[in-house]
């Protein structure tokens, strides 16, 4: 199997760390699209994946899976032991449902962040205050919830829009406004596969 990827998405590093927990990190080759410090398109990759986006998994029989999500499905779906989405209904959707919240962070985080990249003159103050609005409610929601120490594919999602919002936003100090959050990441990070994914 190949994963295309880039060390800065935050959705490449969910992918990660539901490869490395199910031990399946070793059957793949890992193809970093950002390995200039800038992330190279390769030639055909749209045969791939018409988004162009990463990640991007191909299998051992040449099929294409994109989105972070169906990746994640795909790898719980070969694994023989360890499974990272639960298969009672209703443990299954309340994990979907923090993996979609969880990745909606990320997509506002994203957003942010290629809102600062544009020249000032065309940046939307606006716009950031949405995207930043859109990740406080999701804050918030989370705060109140239960978060387990059992990572199932709903923490591995939060984990990683976590890691992505003090990546990217460490100077507006989000954590410190949630301490259940905080104090869960903190031990989130000792993880190991959550240690290993900085690949």
């Amino acid at each position: 199997m190949k994963l295309y990827y880039s060390s800065a998405s935050p959705y490449v590093r969910k992918v990660l760390i539901h490869a490395i927990e199910t031990k399946l990190l070793p059957q793949i080759e890992i193809v970093n699209l950002g390995q200039t410090g800038q992330f190279v398109v390769p030639e055909n990759y749209k045969l791939l994946n018409p988004l162009l986006k990463v990640p991007t998994l191909t299998t051992l029989q040449g099929e294409s899976i994109f989105d972070s999500r169906v990746i994640c499905e795909y790898l719980d779906h070969i694994s023989i032991d360890r499974k990272l989405i639960p298969q009672e209904p209703l443990d299954r959707i309340t994990a979907l449902k923090q993996q979609t919240l969880a990745d909606g962070i990320m997509d506002a985080a994203v957003a942010r962040r290629m809102e600062s990249l544009k020249d000032h003159r065309h940046q939307s103050s606006e716009f950031d205050k949405a995207q930043k609005q859109k990740i406080e409610n999701a804050l918030e929601y989370f705060e109140k919830q239960n978060l387990k120490s059992t990572y199932q594919i709903g923490e591995v999602a939060f984990m990683s829009a976590l890691a992505y919002l003090e990546f990217r936003f460490a100077h507006e100090n989000w954590l410190n406004q949630y301490p259940k959050i905080k104090l869960w990441f903190s031990e989130a990070q000792k993880w190991p596969p959550f240690q290993e994914s900085y690949l």
